[in-house]
């Protein structure tokens, strides 16, 4: 039984008066393993392992070096536009603390996205080089 003072508490309440998104920490990755699945193992290859500190460090780390240079143009900076879905739906996104796109991603998913976004870019811009 979950102990508590007695009191109710609406999450969203206790986010919404902080102006942050609520508090977060990586416990679990969820990865894919196609050997496993090819193997017929169970879940086709799907499994969670546990988290990587030292992982989830280094890439807070290299986002945090990383965010205003190489990868400056491949993150989205702009704020979440007012609308229904986002604004007046489920208690609106910017009252859990998601005032802009990027609020919505840990460190390690912007670093993997914003390199990916990249990749694609210099590869788009390789292939229409001029010879």
């Amino acid at each position: 039984m979950e102990s508590t003072c007695g009191k109710q508490w609406d999450v969203l309440e206790a986010i919404k008066a902080t102006g942050k998104t609520g508090p977060q920490a990586t416990y679990a990755i969820q990865g894919y393993c196609p050997a496993c699945d090819s193997q017929k193992r169970p879940y086709s290859g799907r499994f969670f392992a546990t988290s990587d500190c030292d992982v989830t460090n280094a890439s807070n780390h290299e986002w945090e070096q990383r965010k205003q240079t190489d990868l400056a143009a491949f993150w989205p900076r702009s704020e979440v536009p007012y609308g229904f879905m986002t604004s007046m739906n489920n208690g609106g996104i910017p009252n859990h603390g998601h005032t802009h796109w990027w609020t919505m991603f840990s460190p390690l998913q912007l670093l993997i996205h914003s390199q990916i976004l990249r990749a694609i870019h210099d590869s788009h811009a390789l292939s229409h080089a001029p010879t």
